[in-house]
């Protein structure tokens, strides 16, 4: 829900019609007041669509108890005295024959607007929190059929022949190993990709959570309560994110996975996101639709090609075969060929440059020409004789890491980012003491907004900077991949409060400071961060 401030609380509007009229009474310099007052409600606060768990809503319901309650406490206030004001003004105009009547109307507009706005913020806020409630008892719910489902599903999974059971989504979630922790998921990852682009499948569930770009996807018969353990394993998240389910299939005409559910982030810039969030797991970026059942999402963009399609356009069909001298048919020949290239042209660093050529030899293999598809995969084998094989994806527990010198770089730039930003905040903070220094009515109000800034530079702590530095100065590769992990957890908690804090949202090109740019330079360095991370 979002609440709307009315046209005719706007400063500029009523200054026009009432001119030197106002001085008597301050409307304008009060409906100033209550434009700024308005623009630091959290209506975030108010949409609670999409809270994953009971602490997701112990933080919902903090804020609308606090900042929310605050702000509409203090609009509250401010609106009984500017209805009064406004009151009296409109009726000693309309004893003023000289008082033009647009100013007459609008004095008594601003007494009914302002009071209707201060009602529908304590309606709103209400709402909320009867909502809250509800979802409270919903979330209890869900989680005990989850449970339920899960019991269930592990009961079922023990009565099944040894071999053929998926494996146990709890037991990945809580597998100790992370290279095999992330080895079985991209197992089921993948297992589900193919499997719904059969036709007349099953559709696959998914469960999704996520904050800005970060996303932990997986896929399984069910959405439960383990999935969710796994989703936020991937993501590196344990509060803060959106928590999404719905259903995934394939389609055939657009080639491209679709997700479908009732409160999954939409938009092409999401589901690249999504896509590219998936390729260090499953080994390519997979062509993503993300969509709400009834609409038509839209289509990530750089995917990379699927494998199955490569595959089959690399594989000849066979025509009537011909016997070669030594008695062996030409296409089993070169079938045979092929297979055995397979493992290294997945492997080859050169692979862009290999695939083209195998796609154009199955192509005339398919044609009959087999002497000539043959001769290419001789292309195939010098380039690949000549191209060391790319290095295999380095278990988790033991990476390489980024690169100590961009690493090193991105640090420093995010530490002159975050230091800028923390002088901007002290010096908006001291431009609001000076703007209001002769206001003795609103001195309990700049105490504490101040004090909300204050406290908001005091999270922009260099903990992620002294943890970078961890990163780059480990010993090891032991070490260093669990300095990493720690890094990207810093990461997180950082980008939360700078992508996600309302106050955070108001900074840049704000009424007293309009210069001021330090949000957004924070928030592309944490990007780079994200992205030297990996």
């Amino acid at each position: 829900m979002t609440i709307k401030m009315s046209p005719v609380l706007q400063a500029a509007d009523w200054a026009k019609k009432a001119g030197e009229l106002d001085k008597p009474y301050g409307i304008a310099d009060d409906l100033k007041k209550l434009a700024r007052l308005f623009d630091q409600l959290p209506q975030d606060a108010l949409e609670l669509d999409g809270l994953a768990d009971a602490k997701a809503a112990d933080l919902a319901e903090q804020m609308l108890k606090g900042d929310y309650a605050r702000v509409a406490k203090a609009i509250a206030d401010l609106a009984r005295s500017l209805a009064a004001q406004a009151k009296k003004c409109e009726a000693e105009l309309k004893k003023n024959a000289q008082a033009p009547k647009p100013a007459v109307a609008a004095a008594g507009q601003i007494a009914a607007g302002v009071q209707l706005l201060a009602n529908d913020i304590d309606a709103a806020q209400a709402k909320a929190l009867a909502e809250l409630k509800s979802a409270r008892a919903r979330l209890a719910d869900d989680a005990k059929k989850e449970q339920a489902a899960a019991d269930k599903a592990k009961k079922e999974a023990a009565k099944a022949p040894k071999g053929e059971e998926e494996d146990d989504a709890d037991a990945i979630a809580e597998h100790k190993d992370e290279a095999k922790f992330r080895g079985k998921v991209k197992s089921q990852l993948v297992s589900w990709l193919k499997k719904v682009k059969t036709e007349g499948a099953p559709r696959a569930k998914f469960t999704v959570v996520v904050l800005g770009k970060t996303w932990g996807v997986y896929l399984n018969k069910t959405a439960g309560e383990s999935e969710k353990k796994i989703a936020k394993r991937l993501a590196g998240l344990d509060s803060g994110f959106k928590h999404c389910k719905g259903e995934m299939y394939y389609d055939p005409k657009a080639k491209v996975w679709v997700f479908e559910g009732p409160n999954i982030p939409v938009g092409r810039a999401n589901a690249t996101s999504m896509s590219l969030a998936l390729k260090p797991i499953i080994g390519y970026a997979p062509r993503l639709r993300l969509q709400k059942p009834g609409e038509v999402g839209e289509d990530s963009e750089g995917a990379d090609a699927d494998p199955d399609e490569a595959q089959a356009q690399a594989q000849p069909v066979a025509g009537p075969p011909a016997k070669d001298p030594k008695g062996v048919e030409p296409l089993k020949a070169f079938t045979a060929r092929l297979e055995a290239l397979k493992p290294r042209i997945l492997s080859a660093a050169n692979a862009d440059k290999v695939k083209p050529l195998i796609a154009q030899a199955g192509e005339l293999a398919r044609k009959g020409q087999v002497d000539k598809a043959q001769s290419l995969l001789g292309q195939v084998e010098d380039l690949l004789t000549g191209t060391p094989p790319k290095a295999p994806p380095q278990p988790t527990v033991a990476p390489a890491g980024p690169p100590t010198d961009k690493l090193a770089k991105v640090r420093q730039e995010w530490a002159a980012a975050r230091s800028e930003a923390v002088r901007g905040i002290e010096q908006l903070a001291r431009a609001i003491e000076q703007e209001y220094r002769d206001e003795v009515d609103q001195r309990a109000q700049v105490a504490e907004a101040t004090k909300r800034l204050r406290a908001l530079a005091g999270q922009l702590k260099d903990d992620l900077e002294k943890q970078l530095d961890l990163v780059i100065k480990a010993a090891d590769a032991a070490a260093r991949s669990t300095q990493l992990r720690t890094a990207k957890t810093r990461l997180t908690e950082v980008l939360r409060v700078v992508a996600t804090d309302p106050l955070m949202k108001e900074l840049d090109g704000n009424e007293l400071m309009p210069q001021l740019r330090v949000v957004k330079p924070m928030q592309d360095k944490l990007r780079e961060i994200a992205a030297v991370l990996g």
